[in-house]
């Protein structure tokens, strides 16, 4: 099991080249508890990655749209 499993992890630019390996190491592993958010600003990206990874799958993953420049600068 995962040293991650539940644990709630957020991978900001998640649909990025690091994103996507992080992903794709932790749907190895599996998570029965707790949770991945994947943020990013880039749909398009979110959408191929939940073709690659479907929720029905990898319940852990959850997707959220969004730019870290509203988090850090409040714009």
């Amino acid at each position: 099991m995962s040293v991650f499993n539940g644990k709630n992890i957020a991978i900001l630019g998640g649909s990025g080249t690091l994103g996507k390996a992080l992903v794709r190491e932790l749907a190895k592993e599996g998570m029965d508890r707790g949770k991945v958010v994947i943020y990013s600003r880039d749909e398009i990206k979110q959408l191929e990655m939940i073709d690659d990874f479907p929720l029905s799958k990898f319940p852990f993953l959850e997707f959220k749209l969004g730019d870290v420049r509203e988090i850090v600068y409040g714009t």
